[in-house]
């Protein structure tokens, strides 16, 4: 008996059903190519994420202005000068910390032109005054997250030295005093609070950032001086009388904080 012959029709669909090398040769080259992919994105996510600040400790300097409130406002003006600051990380994430705090503000400096006596006025010195500020403060810091910019908050207590200082130095000696004295000193607690924020400029093996706020402090009860009452005590020859009353302030900062360790 002949056998049935096949058609040519029936013979194609037959040989492309069998051939699974196409597809299979396509799930391969994905899984290799995901395979290559996935630790490339992780890396570059690596990199490019900001480095956490947990478990560190830092250390800032700054550049302040400050600005009197209340009454110390009405026989005050705004005062210059700078601060250095330290912060431990109490979590691993940064976010409860320990904020340590140091400032020197002047908020006055007059210099007038005096003769030395027994000269007949022929050798002139100058007689410098300034009025001079340093905080001492300490406190807890809460941080909101620790990316590239990250906002805080700041309750501070400690103490505050207000003195006026006046010295005698030739006009020539490249204004080294060889005289001085102390016209008033007193010292007060201080109490407050800051808020500012931190902006990540440098994200290498020790992170650098950018630190922008304002710190409010007061004075209950504390003795100091200002220009004006230096000018009279100058002009009738004897000791300043130094206002007495409470002192608050608020200084205005820029500078940068660096990670330690």
């Amino acid at each position: 008996m002949p056998y049935p012959r096949l058609s040519k029709r029936s013979a194609r669909p037959r040989a492309r059903k069998f051939a699974p090398a196409p597809v299979l040769s396509a799930r391969v080259l994905s899984a290799l190519a995901l395979s290559a992919f996935l630790p490339l994105t992780a890396l570059h996510a690596q990199m490019s994420s900001p480095r956490a600040l947990t478990g560190r400790a830092s250390g800032g300097v700054h550049a302040q202005v400050s600005e009197p409130k209340g009454d110390f406002n009405q026989n005050t003006g705004n005062g210059g000068g700078i601060g250095v600051s330290l912060l431990w990380g109490l979590d691993k994430q940064s976010i409860a910390n320990w904020r340590l705090d140091a400032s020197f503000l002047t908020y006055g400096n007059e210099t007038r032109r005096i003769p030395l006596a027994g000269t007949g006025g022929l050798v002139k010195l100058d007689l410098r005054t300034s009025n001079n500020i340093v905080s001492v403060v300490t406190g807890p810091q809460i941080q909101f997250g620790n990316g590239p910019v990250s906002p805080y908050v700041s309750a501070l207590g400690g103490f505050s030295v207000f003195w006026t200082q006046s010295s005698v130095e030739g006009t020539q000696n490249d204004n080294s005093p060889f005289a001085s004295t102390t016209n008033n000193d007193d010292i007060s607690l201080a109490y407050g609070g800051a808020a500012g924020t931190y902006i990540r400029v440098y994200n290498g093996d020790r992170p650098v950032r950018l630190d922008l706020g304002a710190r409010f402090l007061r004075h209950d009860d504390v003795r100091y001086l200002n220009d004006k009452l230096v000018r009279e005590a100058f002009q009738a020859n004897r000791d300043p009388v130094p206002l007495r009353g409470r002192a608050d302030f608020i200084t205005y900062y820029l500078g940068v904080n660096v990670v330690l360790y």
